[in-house]
C-alpha cells in the first residue's frame, strides 16, 4: 500500500466498479466520472423527451408542463436503463435530424420523405449500436 492509494492498486472502493455507487460523496468529489456520465445521460434524455414532447403540443403551459413531465420519466428511467436508454436517445435523435438534413440536400419538398428516411435510419443507427457496444456501463 502506498500513500497515494490507500485502498491499493485499481479502483477505490466507493468507486462503481468494485461494487460501490455513484451516491457516496467521495465517488462524486474525488472520483466524479461515473457520476457526470449519469448526469449527462439524464439530461440528454430529459431534454430529449422535453422538447420532442413541448413541440406536439401548440398550448406553451401545457406543452411545457407535458414535457418536464416525460423528461422526468425519460431522465429516471435512464438512470435505471443507462445502455439502453443512451443508445435510444442519441440513435433516434440523429436519425431525424439526418432526415430532415436530407431534405433540402436532396432537394425534396415534402417533410414526410425527411420524417419515413429519418425513422429508417433512426432505426439501422439504434441496431447498430446496440450490435456494436458492450454490455458494460461507462
Amino acid at each position: 500500500m502506498s500513500w497515494a492509494r490507500p485502498w491499493g492498486a485499481g479502483s477505490p472502493p466507493s468507486s462503481p466498479s468494485r461494487g460501490g455507487s455513484c451516491s457516496s460523496p467521495s465517488c462524486c468529489w474525488g472520483w466524479s466520472g461515473p457520476c457526470v456520465y449519469r448526469g449527462g445521460v439524464f439530461l440528454l434524455c430529459f431534454l430529449t423527451a422535453f422538447f420532442g414532447i413541448y413541440s406536439l403540443i401548440s398550448i406553451p403551459w401545457a406543452g411545457a408542463l407535458a414535457g418536464c413531465a416525460a423528461g422526468l420519466l425519460a431522465g429516471g428511467l435512464s438512470l435505471k436503463l443507462l445502455r439502453p436508454a443512451l443508445i435510444l436517445s442519441t440513435g433516434i435523435g440523429g436519425g431525424l435530424c439526418a432526415g430532415a438534413g436530407l431534405l433540402p440536400l436532396l432537394g425534396l419538398k415534402n417533410p414526410l420523405w425527411g420524417l419515413l428516411a429519418g425513422i429508417a435510419l433512426a432505426i439501422s443507427g439504434v441496431a447498430v449500436q446496440f450490435h456494436t457496444t458492450s454490455e458494460e456501463e461507462g
